[in-house]
């Protein structure tokens, strides 16, 4: 952390208040202008610091600082004369005169509040770091003045409500005392202008109550300036805390040009310049250009080169009991860092590249909080001309109609290098796999010159993979057993064709990719396929189609009003989204945030390695818009730069190494539990479970919504038990048996081990919601009761529309769909006939058989159709699949109206 000690010249400042006996008393008190005056030698004979008092006892200074008639001063106030002892000047309640008299403040802590205008700090929102040397700029002189408060037994300090900006130092708050920039400072005085003056770099404030400090880091210290609650019992509130422009750089420009306290999105900002911008309300200022700026400076994607204020963090929270209330922190790669027992964050917003990181932690809450973009806002969205394939380079070229008419609003937008862009095709018409975020480069977009065209660099048309064709106790309309840690993986999207580079064999009916399970190298097609069981490896190739377009809108906020519905696709840039976690929790255990907020972060509720009995209530999540996103190959590969959109994601590193590991079974994150929280709002995927823990997550009253082709909850390995919950429509469930967790050392996958996944689900409302298992295993492992889900209906009970006992051999109906097997009444073998399962009725169903007398005679099922198949196998009545223990039981589904059958539960049975 970076710190320094108050030094002045020669002088060594007392902390205490110095008792000894009285001088004499003045019949009146004499007038003294000033405390202390910062520039020259500071001996001005009008200062008490720089006069000759001798004759004098008692004093009312006017200002701290010198200044003129008309300007309104703080700081001043009564001193009295006593003899020094060993005191000297601190400047906030001593001061030495140049005659060696030292003057003892009388007006210091009122009511038990010291202003730190009266140990100078200014708050004038200028920097005085030329002053740091002295250590007389404000960041120093409020540190100074915090560590005499508490030397004299006061515990808040407050700022006085202005403007101060440091450039050097950490803000270090001593022991339970408690820092505040005034009652009403909470709130911006303008929708997202964070701005210390309104024009000019100097003349009256524009921001209140603010403390705004350098993003850039140190490259000594590794750290950058930061409000330090480094001791047990400080606090903060009522303030803003702002990342700033950290001073000019060697040629004069800003090392942080893109502070949102030198410009906001309203304005037409110039760049690298010492002047603030100047508002321009006319209709041709483009809001979403500076916001891209303003996002530049800490939420660049990990690819990229990371912006001036990427490793700043604005509080950072190591003492016990700390709590932070009535705070906005604005413009830091992230907003706060907690590592103390116990803190409190309440009612805090804060918009950063990263909202809340804990890191070993005891019980930290985090009550009434919002994170999200606070400072951008707009976005823009543009109508895609075409996307094309250029052989030549071997990407995608995207061309966007750009507006070129003057009086439209956005006609001064244009897109520039680097810019973040989402491309969303509209599903199903071609170009899938650019899909998702990329980063502009090659931009050649002039003003009012029509088309704009861009490159998506790393882009492919093409994708081929390796993979096993159904395998025992998958569907046959899965392609499984590919390597999840492949990075052409997240190429693979819905609506591609499919075709067996092999033999031709297995997609000889055409087939199109209808889902992608990354995490466990599974996509689901459109069919199945029509090669033998246990086929082997086979080489697939994943084809984007032509991209011809469709109507469609944007759906975006600007340019206003949104786009017709003759688009073709859209291009959106939206500036408002940020890269990092919204709340982050490492090694940290029982976690609390209730009444909480997270939108536009790339995971809202991040919970990693050691992360337990986490809870979440009241909370939500959400976008601003429904951007495309990747499959989830990202959250497997550290090699792609994740673009996925997640709720919440409990995972971990997965690291198990031999001892000393003292947490070789349960490295990761699990226990958590979410009440009455509303996951989604046009998100990709709610909830993921990745972790070696074996312990449920717990999720109740929870409304999960992945939209179109999104994911509500997936389960690779971990658990989660979901209760009395809602979901959306179009997404799905998927439920693994286990998943091959892998840790990563910066160059290659190390395989940890294989853990189980387990779900149970009950009296949850889902009926647009398909669960998918992954596997027979899988499902066998999912438990429940009283749900309504879209097919298949295996845990939808008491969904059984009867209960029928089968005394003689039969062909399964829709009559009931759990049927009682008693061979013991016919005194023989009886022979169950699966309905054919491409016929209408039978799509999508479940059926459970039951042997429940204990008789030597068999319930013996067989196949219905001359091709179907159960788990991969064409049961016939001479090899039949066989119950022959008391209470043996199989439950089947079909898969999605295919002629294949597969086995969602069993019990062996026996005595």
């Amino acid at each position: 952390m970076l710190s320094r000690k108050l030094f002045f010249s020669t002088l060594a400042f007392a902390a205490t208040f110095h008792c000894a006996a009285s001088f004499a008393t003045d019949a009146s008190r004499h007038i003294v202008p000033a405390v202390f005056d910062p520039t020259g030698n500071h001996i001005n004979p009008d200062t008490l610091f720089g006069g000759n008092w001798s004759g004098i006892n008692q004093v009312t200074v006017t200002c701290y600082y010198p200044s003129d008639d008309k300007a309104i001063c703080a700081g001043g106030g009564d001193f009295d004369k006593h003899a020094c002892g060993s005191d000297d000047t601190n400047f906030g309640t001593v001061i030495k005169d140049q005659d060696s008299n030292c003057w003892y403040r009388k007006n210091f802590g009122l009511n038990g509040i010291v202003d730190a205008r009266q140990c100078g700090v200014r708050g004038d929102g200028i920097d005085h770091s030329d002053l740091a040397a002295a250590k007389l700029d404000d960041a120093d002189l409020l540190v100074n003045c915090m560590n005499i408060a508490a030397d004299n037994g006061y515990y808040t300090v407050s700022t006085g409500g202005g403007v101060i900006v440091n450039n050097e130092i950490d803000l270090a708050l001593p022991a339970n005392v408690a820092l505040t920039c005034g009652a009403k400072s909470f709130d911006a005085p303008g929708k997202a202008d964070y701005r210390i003056f309104k024009n000019g770099s100097t003349g009256n404030l524009h921001l209140a109550g603010a403390i705004v400090l350098s993003p850039i880091v140190n490259p000594t210290t590794g750290t950058s300036p930061s409000v330090s609650l480094l001791n047990n019992g400080s606090g903060l509130s009522g303030c803003i805390i702002e990342a700033g422009t950290g001073g000019l750089g060697a040629n004069g420009k800003f090392l942080n040009p893109y502070s949102p306290s030198v410009f906001d999105p309203d304005c037409d900002p110039s760049y690298g310049q010492t002047s603030q911008c100047v508002d321009l309300d006319s209709a041709s200022v483009n809001e979403t250009r500076a916001s891209s700026f303003i996002q530049s400076a800490f939420s660049n994607p990990p690819h990229l080169t990371p912006g001036p204020a990427a490793r700043s963090v604005g509080v950072s929270i190591k003492g016990g009991g700390v709590n932070i209330r009535d705070v906005r922190i604005v413009g830091f790669g992230t907003c706060i860092t907690e590592q103390g027992p116990g803190p409190l964050t309440q009612n805090v917003k804060c918009d950063g590249g990263t909202g809340i990181s804990i890191h070993t932690s005891d019980v930290p809450r985090i009550d009434d909080t919002t994170i999200g973009a606070d400072v951008t806002t707009g976005e823009a969205g543009f109508k895609i001309e075409s996307i094309t394939w250029d052989n030549t380079h071997s990407l995608y070229r995207v061309s966007v109609d750009v507006v070129t008419t003057p009086a439209d609003p956005g006609y001064n937008y244009r897109f520039a290098d680097n810019d973040i862009v989402w491309i969303y095709p509209q599903p199903g018409k071609g170009a899938e796999s650019s899909s998702g975020y990329w980063v502009t480069t090659d931009t050649a977009c002039p003003t009012g010159t029509g088309p704009c065209t861009f490159d998506l660099l790393g882009s492919k048309k093409l994708v081929t993979l390796p993979a096993t064709v159904n395998d025992s106790g998958y569907p046959a309309l899965v392609i499984s057993s590919m390597d999840p840690t492949n990075s052409d993986l997240k190429y693979v999207q819905i609506g591609q064709t499919v075709t067996d580079l092999t033999d031709g064999v297995c997609t000889s009916g055409g087939l199109s990719v209808v889902n992608v399970w990354p995490a466990r190298g599974l996509v689901y097609l459109s069919g199945p396929l029509s090669c033998p069981m246990d086929s082997g490896q086979h080489s697939f190739q994943f084809a984007d189609n032509t991209y011809i377009g469709a109507a469609g809108s944007c759906g975006l906020k600007n340019p206003a009003p949104p786009p017709p519905a003759s688009n073709t696709g859209c291009a959106m840039v939206d500036p408002n989204f940020r890269w990092g976690d919204g709340v982050y929790v490492e090694n940290s255990g029982g976690m609390r945030a209730v009444n909480c907020q997270v939108y536009e972060h790339l995971v809202s509720y991040h919970l990693y390695d050691g992360a337990r009995t986490s809870s979440f209530s009241n909370c939500e999540t959400g976008n601003g818009n429904d951007l495309p996103d990747r499959n989830l190959a990202a959250l497997t590969s550290p090699t792609y730069p994740s673009g996925n959109i997640v709720s919440l994601l409990i995972n971990g590193r997965h690291i198990h190494t031999a001892p000393p590991d003292d947490q070789t079974n349960e490295t990761d994150a699990c226990e958590a539990a979410g009440a009455n929280m509303l996951l989604g709002q046009h998100r990709n995927i709610d909830v993921v479970v990745q972790s070696d823990c074996a312990a449920s997550n717990r999720l109740a009253n929870v409304s999960i919504g992945g939209g179109a082709n999104g994911i509500d909850i997936e389960v690779d390995a971990g658990g989660v038990s979901l209760a009395n919950s809602q979901g959306s429509s179009g997404s799905t469930i998927f439920k693994a048996d286990a998943a091959d967790l892998y840790s990563y050392d910066g160059s290659t996958y190390i395989k940890e081990g294989n853990y189980p996944a387990n779900l149970s689900l009950g009296n949850n409302y889902l009926p647009g919601v398909p669960l998918v298992m992954a596997n027979t295993a899988a499902a066998a492992t999912a438990v429940g009761c009283g749900n309504t889900f879209a097919p298949p209906p295996a845990l939808n009970c008491p969904g059984v529309l009867a209960v029928t006992t089968v005394t003689s051999s039969i062909t399964l109906d829709g009559s009931s769909e759990f049927w009682a097997c008693d061979p013991s009444a016919a005194g023989a073998d009886i022979t169950i006939t699966i309905p054919q399962a491409s016929i209408t009725p039978n799509m999508n169903r479940t059926f459970r058989v039951k042997k429940v007398d204990s008789s030597a005679h068999a319930c013996n099922i067989v196949m219905g159709g001359s091709s179907d198949k159960l788990d991969g196998t064409h049961y016939t009545s001479t090899a039949p699949y066989s119950l022959n223990l008391h209470n043996q039981s199989v439950g089947f589904t079909n898969a999605n109206g295919s002629k294949d059958w597969y086995i969602t539960s069993t019990v062996a049975g026996g005595p």
